[in-house]
């Protein structure tokens, strides 16, 4: 045995505990490593024991501890640099080139089944109109008059028949992504050239593009983005694709990038500190303060951009 591995339990927040099991969060993390582990590049922990109830919405996962190969939290307050910028979508990169693709997604059809996708979707569609007015005065000083415009004259059914992921009828350039691509999910070491993604449980078959803009929108800051950033990462991302023989129309990847951008802001305006936590305030708060830090921050994003 490991001299250090993390143990993993379901939480014990009954609004959050529902919601794992309503999208089957539990049983997805657990299968999807077994598939991540066979693929050296991503780094995953490797898993020693796996064990779910399902009945009672339980699950642990012994898994490797990743410190003891060097690699850590990258800390709230540290500076992300071009070139790790450049790391994490090289790594989304080749995830996404892996699994682009019908043909590729054999060993992941199973995601279709329960795809968070597809409840992300009804959630947003259920959502958008009523909170969209909130969403612009709550964020008035620093939304400019163009972004204002895009998002009163959005028609939330129309974006989503343009894009995920029914809009893609034979799969041709969906993949696997990994749905919750957050700061806190990422492990980097000391020399900064190389990476690791944990926590698996929002995974989901959509557009690759998803996980990029998600990660970038609500990574950087007004202090650290730069526009040249911005389309820098994007095409580092195409040409990466490119690299790996993956076919992806260029006038489609920016048609899907403008749309899914769209798309997230859409997500962030429904999204709420209400919602699945239950009667945990401590939790209600804190998520309610990464919502407003994400809101403001996926703003300057796309404001950097000429949608």
């Amino acid at each position: 045995m490991p001299k250090s591995f993390i143990i993993k339990f379901q939480t014990d927040n009954i609004g959050i505990k529902t919601f794992m099991t309503k999208i089957k969060a539990y049983e997805k993390e657990i299968k999807i490593y077994g598939i991540l582990n066979k693929i050296n590049k991503l780094n995953t922990p490797k898993i020693f024991h796996a064990e779910i109830d399902s009945e009672k919405s339980n699950y642990i996962i012994i898994m490797e501890d990743l410190n003891s190969k060097g690699l850590f939290n990258i800390k709230k307050n540290e500076p992300l640099n071009i070139d790790i910028l450049k790391l994490i979508v090289e790594y989304f990169a080749e995830l996404h080139s892996i699994f682009f693709g019908k043909e590729r997604q054999k060993n992941i059809e199973w995601l279709y089944d329960y795809n968070f996708a597809n409840y992300m979707k009804d959630f947003t569609i259920n959502n958008f109109d009523k909170k969209k007015q909130f969403f612009i005065f709550n964020n008035k000083k620093i939304l400019n008059e163009n972004l204002i415009k895009i998002i009163k004259n959005i028609k939330i059914l129309d974006l989503f028949e343009k894009i995920e992921p029914s809009c893609d009828k034979n799969k041709s350039r969906t993949t696997l992504l990994h749905g919750d691509t957050q700061i806190g999910n990422l492990l980097i070491n000391k020399k900064k050239d190389k990476i690791a993604m944990i926590d698996w449980q929002y995974i989901n078959i959509g557009l690759g593009l998803k996980d990029i803009i998600l990660f970038m929108g609500i990574t950087f800051d007004e202090k650290s983005i730069k526009e040249n950033d911005i389309n820098e990462l994007k095409y580092l991302y195409y040409n990466y694709l490119e690299k790996k023989g993956i076919n992806y129309d260029k006038k489609l990847f920016e048609e899907d990038w403008k749309n899914l951008c769209l798309i997230s802001l859409c997500n962030i305006i429904s999204a709420s500190a209400e919602e699945n936590i239950g009667d945990d305030e401590e939790k209600k708060k804190k998520y309610g303060e990464y919502l407003s830090i994400s809101e403001k921050r996926f703003i300057t994003f796309l404001q950097k951009q000429n949608l």
